[in-house]
């Protein structure tokens, strides 16, 4: 029995619920044979009926549909099947509901079919139940509903309808609104190339299978707010002439490629994955994520394109969504590759790019990279060559994908061992796709330059550094002059970029100093001046010659280093360090050290400055 309460006089045979037919006490359907086919024998094309309640089997729909056919075409007036009963097939293919058709708390056991109906007034199908129960009277057909080719020329309601079957929409026309709100499609939902002249509703709506939205026009707004969708669902070569609105859940992938968005568009979308390749964004687009992989390949945006990341589940007029089943904090979206991206007017919002290949983009310089965006990093710890000996340990910074591609190649001037940790692209060990250090320093010049046009220091400093490590690693591009002149940057202040490393390099300088002071440059026996002259015997002018003896070293090695010998050695390294003179006497060898001191060190010190000016900048 229907769930709606009959608010109209139903027939007299046992727990009907059916409308009694005129000058009856029964429906049409417990009618005798006689009566009930006089009575159908007296309807014709367009009127009006009213089988509201009634348990239809497949004879007397088939009966009622070819005695109101004009040229074997169905055609009704308005028709009102409110908690109709279809326990066999249904079949009003070709039909035209000249009025309106009227189906809301219906229920379909068998197969429905509305191929090529037309609709002129409104068509309500709300809260109808499609079970489509076996049935072997019509095992050729397959139990579904299909109303594909239907035209509906005023508004269509199926809202909270139930589909227990396949539900085809295959190239439908929706002139009027076209409301699905809060229906359940239980298998797949295909709506393939239909026409939806405005406003399209699948809110609420619960896709259990792949739903097919392919080439659909929507010309209207596009409402999927809350929708969820169990498996996929497919947008592809889709048209939106206005908004799409969410927030979309989606348990499997969402295919929007090709899609085309003619109007300024703000979609929410939490999906294992989604596919926007190819389309084509005409107005500013925002696209928030959530907990899965979104591949832009070969999207064109003419206008602002947001590409953001969330974590947290979307919430509806707000209150949290209850059917989102990713929880309630997951990682932040990824972007496989920007190829054939123009990143002149794309913006990333705290996506996850440790895995991203910038390659093939263009403009990005352009690109404008906000809040927390994770690139990928070097491998951690300390890697060791053979018999365990250390080899080295990498510089923590930001990186992209493919340097750490590049690093994992096993290349004849670069040691296996060097390899470690970094991850290699899934075309290794190839050599045909891969990337060199001059395409990698292209890449970070780019993005460097985006960085701090963004205000983003710290992370243009990252890209500073491996930008010059390319540079030096390029055996191709670089003469080998200038990578030995970046070796020597790199080995005494990484760029002048790590602290730690310029002031170990002075500090070490001016202990190397201070010691061959304290053993060399500074003399064991105080100068003191002499005059030396001849005094004339008759007395008169004497002329004096006024020398100072050479410093010298005396005495045994170990006596050269005492606590005054270090003071005094540490007073002209400092001095050194900061151009100035210590006004010390000392050995010639110590003068000549002093003077590669203060040519020395003061560029450590530079660097070292440098470092920590750009350190704290980082911080």
């Amino acid at each position: 029995m229907s769930a709606i309460s009959p608010d109209w006089p139903t027939c007299d045979a046992f727990n009907c619920t059916g409308i009694k037919i005129a000058s009856h006490d029964l429906c049409v359907t417990h009618l005798s044979d006689q009566t009930r086919m006089d009575w159908i024998s007296r309807l014709n094309p367009g009127d009006e009926v009213d089988f509201r309640g009634v348990h239809f089997d497949d004879d007397t729909l088939w009966r009622i549909c070819r005695t109101m056919s004009q040229d074997w075409v169905p055609i009704f007036g308005t028709a009102n099947f409110e908690a109709a009963h279809f326990t066999d097939r249904a079949d009003f293919s070709r039909a035209k509901f000249q009025g309106d058709a009227i189906f809301e708390g219906a229920t379909f056991d068998g197969h429905v079919g509305f191929m090529g109906t037309e609709f002129w007034l409104t068509a309500d199908f709300s809260k109808a139940q499609f079970r489509h129960t076996p049935n072997f009277r019509f095992a050729r057909f397959s139990d579904w509903t299909s109303f594909d080719r239907a035209i509906f020329t005023e508004g269509a309601n199926f809202s909270l309808a139930d589909f227990f079957g396949r539900a085809t929409f295959y190239e439908s026309t929706f002139e009027a609104e076209a409301r699905f709100s809060g229906s359940y499609f239980r298998l797949d939902a295909l709506f393939h190339g239909v026409k939806f002249s405005n406003e399209a509703n699948f809110s609420a709506c619960q896709f259990a299978y792949k739903a097919r939205f392919s080439s659909c026009q929507f010309a209207g707004v596009a409402k999927f707010d809350s929708s969820l969708f169990d498996e996929s669902v497919n947008f592809a070569n889709a048209e939106f002439m206005s908004q799409l609105t969410g927030p979309i859940i989606c348990c499997g992938n969402i295919i929007l490629g090709a899609a085309s968005f003619f109007e300024p568009v703000r979609i929410d979308i939490a999906a294992e994955s989604v596919d926007v390749t190819s389309a084509q964004f005409r107005s500013p687009a925002v696209i928030r994520i959530r907990n899965g992989e979104v591949d832009i390949t070969d999207v064109k945006n003419d206008q602002p394109l947001t590409i953001a990341s969330r974590t947290s589940p979307f919430d509806s007029f707000g209150a949290t969504i209850p059917s989102d089943p990713f929880g309630e904090e997951t990682s932040p979206a990824t972007i496989p590759t920007l190829l054939g991206v123009d990143a002149a007017q794309l913006t990333l919002v705290d996506m996850d790019l440790t895995g991203c290949i910038f390659s093939g983009a263009l403009h990005l310089d352009q690109i404008r990279i906000n809040g927390r965006c994770a690139f990928a990093t070097p491998p951690s710890g300390i890697q060791f060559g053979s018999g365990r000996i250390p080899f080295r340990l990498w510089t923590r910074r930001n990186i992209l994908a493919e340097e750490s591609r590049w690093r994992a190649l096993p290349l004849p001037h670069r040691p296996a061992v060097a390899i470690s940790g970094w991850t290699p692209g899934p075309d290794q060990p190839s050599t045909e796709h891969q990337i060199k250090p001059a395409d990698l320093a292209g890449l970070y010049r780019e993005l460097r330059k985006a960085l701090e046009d963004g205000k983003n220091e710290p992370g243009a400093a990252d890209f500073y550094y491996g930008e010059m490590e390319s540079r030096r690693h390029d055996r191709e591009g670089t003469p080998k002059e200038e990578r030995l002149l970046l070796g020597m940057y790199w080995l005494l202040s990484g760029y002048g970029l790590r602290a730690a490393r310029a002031l170990g390099w002075l500090l070490l300088a001016m202990t190397i100093t201070v010691l061959l002071m304290m053993g060399f440059g500074i003399p064991s026996n105080s100068s003191k001046s002499e005059a030396t002259g001849i005094v004339p015997t008759g007395g008169g002018r004497v002329a004096l010659v006024v020398d100072k003896p050479d410093p010298y070293l005396s005495g045994t090695a170990g006596a050269r280093f005492t606590k005054g010998r270090f003071e005094k050695s540490f007073r002209v390294v400092v001095n050194s360090v900061v151009f100035r003179s210590s006004e010390q006497d000392l050995t010639v060898a110590g003068t000549y050290i002093e003077m590669a001191s203060r040519f020395g060190e003061p560029i450590l010190l530079g660097l070292a400055a440098l470092a920590v000016r750009g350190r704290v900048k980082r911080s």
